[in-house]
């Protein structure tokens, strides 16, 4: 049975398969290691933001006409067709890209909304799918090391979230990337009075701790995360609003950082391959990558 993560706007959020009752910390702006608060992403485009569409409940619904959202998924699950009507119902988001393993589920998805653009997973990286990653040589100590999980389709559902600043042509430049089971039952701003991102954090469980170790051996610092009363949180929490720019500065910083380590897998160069050239060489020990809490704490760290 389908678990639904609910996530409930500016109270809790649910993310990385943790247990629905964490309460979690929503950050308008972090404070920089510098101790000053700076503009985690640059200014957005408000112009619009003030004109609400509706009012529900005293809810407002907000109008991110601008931003587009990216969800990355084998196939529709029991709560798709929700998740769709209540991200444009809730937010007004531009265009909902389904980025699809199986395709022959596109012509239903594009159905529930003409905002829906279904997408072959396989076609958003060039050289990059499933298969490539499996191919032999290339993720044999992920394969080895996974047990029930399937980690090399979990690599590649990441992958797809970063590269798609990089290889889809026509997304916003402030990109939404949703779970597809989290339920955005309720509207919340987004992007605070000064255009400042309004991020999410969750309380850390052991399994992110492996995050920062991964993290500093792709970029070589230390990761970057906020607290409050003396508890660490990091930023997976099923959704997170990335901006193209810093994205791509991102995987350039990491591509340099490999290149004069010399990671890489034979025969490939660049993202994602570089990215999973360490992550094979980490499996053993349990450490591993994080999309969200990288994207984060980097952000904490340069922006």
């Amino acid at each position: 049975m389908q678990i639904v993560k609910v996530l409930i706007a500016l109270l809790f959020c649910v993310g990385d398969g943790d247990a629905a009752s964490r309460s979690s910390l929503y950050l308008p702006s972090l404070v920089s290691k510098t101790g000053v608060s700076d503009i985690i992403q640059p200014a957005t485009d408000l112009r619009n933001e003030k004109r609400q569409l509706c009012e529900a409940g005293g809810l407002p619904q907000f109008n991110y006409s601008h931003v587009d959202v990216v969800v990355v998924m084998a196939s529709p699950v029991c709560v798709t067709q929700q998740t769709i009507k209540l991200l444009r119902f809730n937010f007004n988001f531009r265009n909902i890209y389904y980025v699809v393993k199986h395709v022959e589920f596109c012509p239903y998805l594009e159905s529930i909304d003409p905002a829906v653009i279904c997408v072959d997973e396989n076609k958003v990286i060039p050289g990059v799918s499933y298969d490539a990653l499996r191919a032999p040589g290339v993720s044999d100590n992920i394969i080895k090391n996974q047990g029930i999980n399937n980690r090399v389709g979990w690599y590649f559902q990441q992958y797809l979230k970063l590269g798609v600043a990089l290889h889809l042509e026509g997304l916003s430049d402030h990109y939404l990337v949703w779970d597809a089971d989290n339920i955005p039952i309720s509207p919340f701003q987004m992007f605070n009075e000064d255009g400042k991102v309004n991020f999410c954090a969750n309380p850390s469980s052991p399994k992110a701790q492996g995050y920062g170790k991964f993290y500093k051996a792709i970029l070589g610092e230390e990761l970057q995360h906020p607290s409050k009363g003396g508890k660490i949180f990091n930023f997976v929490c099923g959704y997170m609003m990335f901006y193209k720019p810093f994205v791509r500065e991102m995987l350039d910083d990491v591509q340099r950082h490999l290149t004069a380590r010399k990671f890489k897998v034979p025969g490939f160069k660049g993202f994602p391959w570089n990215l999973h050239a360490v992550a094979e060489s980490l499996i053993e020990s349990n450490v591993l990558f994080s999309e969200f809490d990288s994207y984060g704490g980097g952000g904490v760290e340069h922006h």
